[in-house]
């Protein structure tokens, strides 16, 4: 039943699923002005369990009508909502026709505007970097959470992602930040892994076995760095190693790190199709 969620959901996201009623932060947002008031000052212990509410209340819901039909139903309404996110698919689309124009200025403009503007990190990241982390939180790691927790694990990681950007929620921006990069850890290193094989091995086999277990290193940069290494690619930083026809290559990958994400995510459902196979997920 997982691969087959995955794969409807995948299919009909792109094309049917745009709609405000279908995007994530609506819901969280909407739970965020209700309940946020809830969360005392200072105690972790309230703002996780103001977290982990809607992952468990759904979650004790399915259990106790304990119905595979019910399950399948509600995990395509929830992936459904919890996978991808709409505005960044129509930043990348504008980004590239900005780009058929040759329109320097509308590109870094929308670049901007599909980075995070709270994190310094951006302003030396490419386009490709941007779009690759943007794949990653979007598309792979509810993806992840959904595998190996099933519906209230995706309910959970989609909460604490769209939750840490709220404005009620700024006194504990801090603290949300550290367990969204906990949360990320785990499947950032997975996917990472995938880069190198579907891109070049050797070459992301040794940025990996680098950066993996590097754990004050955040995940973003694990994950763009093995990316880029598996491609040949070098990071901002190793610029005055490059010509002025490389480096306007590195800093327009857009496609190029686009299309190592789409590899490895055939590798993922392939990897779930066989851990399917041999019975070890439903």
């Amino acid at each position: 039943m997982t691969l087959i969620v995955l794969l409807l959901v995948l299919l009909v996201e792109r094309v049917g699923l745009n709609s405000n009623s279908w995007q994530a932060d609506r819901y969280v947002g909407w739970y965020t002005n209700k309940y946020a008031n809830k969360v005392k000052d200072d105690d972790s212990l309230s703002l996780l369990f103001f977290i982990l509410i809607p992952a468990i209340v759904v979650g004790v819901v399915l259990f106790v009508l304990d119905s595979r039909l019910l399950d399948f139903i509600v995990s395509l309404l929830v992936l459904g909502v919890c996978i991808g996110h709409y505005p960044i698919r129509n930043l990348y689309r504008q980004y590239l026709n900005a780009k058929e124009r040759n329109d320097e200025e509308a590109m870094a403009i929308l670049h901007q505007n599909l980075s995070n503007k709270n994190s310094p990190d951006d302003v030396n990241d490419t386009i490709g970097e941007t779009l690759l982390w943007a794949n990653f939180k979007f598309y792979a790691a509810p993806i992840f959470y959904y595998v190996v927790l099933g519906v209230p694990g995706v309910i959970f990681y989609t909460t604490l992602l769209f939750v840490t950007d709220e404005e009620k929620m700024e006194d504990h921006t801090s603290k949300l930040k550290t367990w969204l990069e906990w949360a990320f850890f785990v499947p950032a290193r997975l996917v990472s892994l995938g880069f190198m094989f579907v891109g070049h091995f050797g070459s992301g086999l040794d940025a990996w076995l680098r950066l993996a277990g590097a754990v004050e290193r955040p995940s973003r940069e694990v994950l763009t760095e093995v990316a880029m290494a598996a491609e040949g690619q070098t990071k901002a930083n190793d610029d005055s190693e490059q010509n002025p026809e490389q480096n306007l290559d590195r800093i327009h990958n857009a496609e190029l790190m686009v299309r190592l994400a789409k590899r490895n995510m055939v590798l993922f459902l392939v990897v779930v199709a066989l851990l399917t196979l041999y019975g070890q997920i439903v």
